[in-house]
């Protein structure tokens, strides 16, 4: 009898121990899935603004370029070959996907956006570990890259901000100064380039946007809201 419930408990371990490791794997994969969606919903717009920039240009003068780019970004900006990238990045390149994120052997997250050519990427990061401060440094060079385009468009800035809305995965939006919560017109008042803040959204719930000045203009340039 004791040997009987021995094996009966010890079946039941088996049991939950198998229901415990199922439920963590499928945990882990729908989290690794939200942290892509995140980041790529996040970051899509800034990156193929990047890449629409070294499209834009010949390939002698992509190093420079990326070199004057890099001084705007908190992070590291490559262009590097497309078969440099792992195979199950490039299968989701292959399958039509422009933007990926991946994270490197380090843990460290980054996006690539395809060139034109279908050959080569640019890849943004390794991002930091977010806080308030590191988003805005995140966001920072694709920030100041969309509001200088804007900022030379003068007249012609809704066209422009219509083209680069096809780019992003979130809203892009100029608006008033006096719709940016005080708190962060405030930092922005105060030389800070780019602030992230939350506000409601449509639906009233609070989400994150992030909001830089328009050089010459009282209008600034709002993203979001980003993904939860």
């Amino acid at each position: 009898m004791t040997r009987l419930f021995i094996l009966l408990y010890i079946g039941v371990l088996a049991v939950l121990f198998v229901a415990w490791y199922i439920h963590s794997q499928v945990t882990d994969q729908r989290l690794a899935a939200d942290r892509t969606r995140v980041f790529e919903e996040a970051h899509a717009g800034g990156a193929r603004l990047v890449a629409k920039s070294v499209d834009e240009v010949d390939q002698e003068r992509r190093p420079m370029m990326l070199a004057d780019l890099g001084r705007s970004f908190g992070h590291p900006i490559q262009l590097m070959p497309l078969a440099e990238l792992t195979p199950a990045v490039q299968r989701r390149f292959v399958a039509d996907d422009d933007v990926v994120h991946y994270r490197m052997e380090n843990g460290r997250d980054v996006v690539a956006a395809l060139l034109a050519d279908g050959e080569n990427v640019v890849r943004l990061g390794p991002f930091p570990d977010y806080g308030y401060l590191e988003i805005e440094d995140a966001f920072k060079g694709w920030m100041r890259l969309a509001t200088t385009r804007l900022a030379l468009a003068k007249d012609d800035r809704q066209r422009m901000l219509s083209e680069m809305a096809q780019q992003f995965d979130v809203a892009i939006a100029l608006v008033e100064r006096q719709e940016i919560p005080g708190g962060a017109r405030l930092r922005l008042e105060r030389g800070r380039e780019v602030v992230f803040f939350l506000a409601p959204d449509a639906s009233g719930e609070q989400r994150g946007f992030a909001a830089s000045e328009l050089e010459g203009h009282s209008e600034v340039f709002r993203c979001g809201p980003f993904p939860n």
